[in-house]
């Protein structure tokens, strides 16, 4: 998955911008240049209240700087609209792409990040920029039971057939 502290850490002065085809996926290419964008946007008053996302990739809900930024990032790359609509499809592509990039084997299948999609994409907050981090929390969340479910299934069929 990708990760904020990734988006963040990465200098706009360093990329070359020739070369991004081969330093980065499409998608990284989009985040990365759509972040930039944002925090232009929002400035630094704003994008220094930013925290990285904990171990799981979860994001703090209550933080000013993070509510615009992931506000910001996901209505620039279609995610959802100013009034809180969220956008399936294209939702669904972005966390099936992000879950499976660089991956030797594919992680989430179409549909069960569209099923992810079904599940969080009632919850709303009081601006698009929390409904965006509830969604994304809810999307996580979704993403590492089921990995962890993936993991121990793989674990215990191991361990089966060496009895």
């Amino acid at each position: 998955m990708l990760f904020l502290g990734f988006i963040l850490n990465v200098k706009s002065r360093e990329i070359n911008r020739r070369d991004t085809t081969t330093q980065f996926s499409k998608l990284e290419e989009t985040i990365v240049q759509e972040s930039f964008e944002c925090g232009k946007q929002l400035g630094l008053a704003v994008v220094s209240k930013i925290k990285l996302p904990n171990q799981f990739n979860i994001l703090e809900e209550d933080n000013e700087g993070m509510e615009k930024l992931w506000g910001c990032l996901w209505v620039r790359m279609n995610l959802i609209d100013t009034d809180s609509k969220i956008n399936e499809e294209n939702l669904a592509k972005y966390y099936y792409d992000a879950s499976n990039q660089k991956q030797p084997v594919e992680i989430v299948d179409e549909n069960t990040a569209k099923y992810f999609v079904q599940q969080c994409k009632y919850i709303k907050g009081p601006s698009y920029g929390q409904t965006t981090l509830k969604i994304h929390n809810c999307m996580q969340n979704r993403l590492n039971a089921f990995v962890t479910v993936r993991r121990f299934a793989a674990v215990h069929g191991a361990y089966n057939k060496l009895i």
